[in-house]
């Protein structure tokens, strides 16, 4: 479906009109599947709206299409005590400079907001990172499980492998730490996956490059990597599945961010909210130049 649409989409761009790319997909059923001429021509229609909203207003909101935005002109986020703005469900994303406290904000005041309104009950919560420094330090922070140690003294009394850990524990966990290549643990064997209150994906951009384009060459585990398209689908899927969704980076875009996080909102269900943050977080900072040592 995704595909379909960045055909067509390209095809405007390269050349103003679709009708030929959409004349030579009709004659492929491989590649058209079960979609129709009147589909593909409302595809079309639809990247055609978003290319003009693209010039008219940039990527994100083009690609997200949010029903609210919200801005904020904040050097340091962690500790903003007015949240009132921020949803507790739907999709969210949040566009605020690297050390800005996204993190500290998102498990700090916005996590204790949403137990307030839900009676101080205590949600679950998937956190999502391609890098495991980063993943290791928020576990420690934050009280997390992270997905490498979870269950590690009681595998190691029974005797237990490290897929058998993950595969028991990661899915029992109620506040969980993962990296997205090992999203297989939470549905082993073709189960359906874990459903969470709270999905965070974290550093989102960088985590869907790395799902796309494999920008990481292999790593120590003892199992190969799931493929791509089954990362994206387990992703996908868990995150349609949860009642909030965050998505968090720096360098958030429309073509990656944006258009995902667009794509796990039900219609009519969740509210699209992009939180903007455009503070010069360095604008202040004093930076000093020492010189090297000479040998």
């Amino acid at each position: 479906n995704y595909l379909l649409f960045f055909y067509i989409r390209q095809a405007l761009l390269n050349v103003g009109d679709a009708s030929e790319i959409i004349d030579f997909i009709c004659k492929h059923k491989d590649i058209r599947g079960d979609w129709t001429r009147h589909d593909l021509e409302r595809k079309a229609v639809a990247a055609w709206n978003r290319l003009k909203l693209h010039q008219r207003v940039g990527g994100v909101e083009a690609h997200f299409d949010p029903h609210r935005v919200v801005q904020l002109d904040e050097k340091n986020i962690s500790n903003i005590e007015d949240i009132s703005q921020f949803p507790l469900s739907g999709r969210v994303l949040l566009n605020t400079p690297e050390g800005s406290g996204k993190t500290n904000l998102i498990l700090g005041n916005w996590l204790d907001e949403w137990k307030r309104i839900n009676a101080n009950a205590a949600p679950r919560i998937l956190y999502v990172c391609f890098r495991r420094a980063v993943l290791s330090q928020v576990s420690l922070e934050f009280g997390l499980d992270n997905y490498e140690t979870v269950g590690k003294d009681e595998a190691e009394r029974t005797g237990l492998s490290a897929r058998e850990r993950k595969e028991r524990f990661c899915r029992a966990s109620n506040n969980l730490a993962i990296c997205n290549r090992s999203l297989r643990y939470l549905a082993p064997g073709g189960l359906k996956p874990e459903q969470y209150d709270i999905v965070i994906l974290d550093e989102i951009e960088a985590l869907l490059d790395d799902i796309f384009l494999n920008i990481r060459l292999g790593d120590t585990e003892e199992e190969a990597w799931i493929s791509r398209d089954k990362q994206f689908e387990l992703l996908k899927r868990i995150c349609r599945q949860a009642n909030l969704v965050i998505g968090a980076d720096a360098s958030a875009s429309g073509l990656m961010s944006g258009w995902f996080m667009d794509l796990i909102a039900q219609e009519g269900r969740d509210e699209k909210v992009l939180i903007r943050n455009d503070a010069d977080y360095i604008a202040d900072k004093e930076i000093r130049l020492q010189p090297s040592l000479t040998q």
